[in-house]
């Protein structure tokens, strides 16, 4: 790619990920987190609500990436900042497995997990 088309990629990149316009990233994370939290009011169980400050955190972090990509777009060389929004994304990979495997836990054997 040239530098003009690696920033406009990072320039799509971002308006996806961005919670305000687009439909990746970090706004399901923020709504799941939501649904976690008021699935624990009815339970009664506060590691859903846990588990919600967890996925709000990390829709936290994809607006990072989501910044970083806006920021590479504007950048007069984009390499280093990808480099970093990598280095984002590999975080958020295993924060993710983390803390999906931990909702399973949860979810499949409740009453063992409580304990």
């Amino acid at each position: 790619m040239s530098e003009d088309e690696l920033r406009y990629a990072c320039f799509n990149v971002f308006v996806f990920i961005d919670a305000k316009g687009g439909s990746g990233g970090g706004i399901f994370r923020y709504m799941y987190g939501r649904l976690l939290k008021e699935a624990a009011a009815f339970t009664d169980d506060e590691r859903l609500s846990n588990m919600g400050e967890e996925l709000h955190a990390i829709g936290d972090q994809w607006q990072r990436v989501a910044q970083t990509f806006q920021e590479a777009y504007r950048a007069t060389s984009s390499s280093t900042l990808i480099s970093e929004a990598s280095r984002l994304i590999l975080d958020i990979a295993d924060r993710e497995q983390t803390t999906w495997e931990e909702l399973h836990r949860i979810v499949v054997s409740p009453r063992r997990a409580k304990r």
